[in-house]
């Protein structure tokens, strides 16, 4: 039973290293940063290989995760919010916007896209559920669900975003920057911004009041920046609204609740 449990545990271990680094890793990285000896760590790397959840390059002999284990992750995020009014608000709000619109939340430092329902024309921007959508203090979403956060708590997030981003040698965040969109946020009650993460891709994000559990959410359109930018004040009207309406519906359902 015990060797059951620590086998568990390191795949896990090496799951949430995978998270964490975001890029392929070798063997011999991933059993001295885990702590893990050597045999047990390609025991196990070997096993997720055989059972298709990790692929390894045949020249670096690096691993990395597989397709097959993103298609399993992207069913259970959109469980969350399926037959939800989440959900429902999402479909309206892409109906009326004709962009890929996204339900995402905070996980650790990153963001994650819970629920997507996809634009169906020939310049719609592909957002997969459950997939890392990055730092959030790197993207309009990310800056949206911060501006949630209580101050103390959105200044000691900015700082954990650097130091990781610093440890792994990525893009640090302009905190001034950050603080600026966050408070543009709180005052209007959305972002809007053009090529901020990926060059050509527009994004208008709106924060969620807090659900009963306390998980901070945004919903937010994305698409081309030549789609978005034309039709951005319509699509920032049409958010708002939807936004306001489901929020008035959610405030009903409390009040009338037995």
């Amino acid at each position: 039973m015990l060797t059951v449990s620590r086998s568990l545990d390191r795949v896990f271990q090496i799951m949430e290293l995978f998270a964490e680094r975001r890029r392929p890793l070798s063997a011999t990285e991933i059993h001295t940063t885990l702590k893990m000896p050597h045999s047990s760590a390609v025991s196990v790397l070997s096993r997720l290989v055989d059972l298709g959840y990790l692929d390894q390059n045949s020249e670096t002999k690096r691993f990395f995760t597989s397709v097959r284990l993103h298609h399993l992750c992207e069913t259970l995020p959109e469980a969350i919010v399926r037959g939800n009014p989440l959900a429902e608000l999402v479909d309206r709000i892409q109906h009326a916007t004709d962009e890929t619109t996204s339900i995402s939340r905070l996980d650790g430092l990153f963001t994650i896209p819970i629920y997507v329902r996809s634009a169906k024309h020939s310049k719609a921007w592909r957002v997969t559920p459950g997939l890392c959508g990055g730092l959030a203090t790197h993207s309009v979403v990310g800056r949206t669900l911060l501006s949630t956060l209580p101050d103390a708590d959105l200044h000691r997030f900015i700082g954990d975003a650097n130091q990781w981003a610093s440890r792994t040698r990525s893009v640090l965040s302009d905190a001034e920057q950050v603080l600026r969109a966050v408070e543009f946020v709180r005052e209007h009650g959305y972002l809007c911004r053009y090529n901020l993460l990926v060059p050509g891709v527009g994004a208008i994000s709106c924060p969620l009041a807090a659900r009963g559990d306390g998980d901070h959410l945004a919903v937010t359109v994305a698409g081309s920046v030549d789609r978005i930018q034309v039709r951005g004040r319509q699509i920032i009207t049409a958010l708002l609204q939807q936004v306001k309406s489901w929020q008035g519906d959610a405030a009903s359902a409390v009040d009338h609740r037995p």
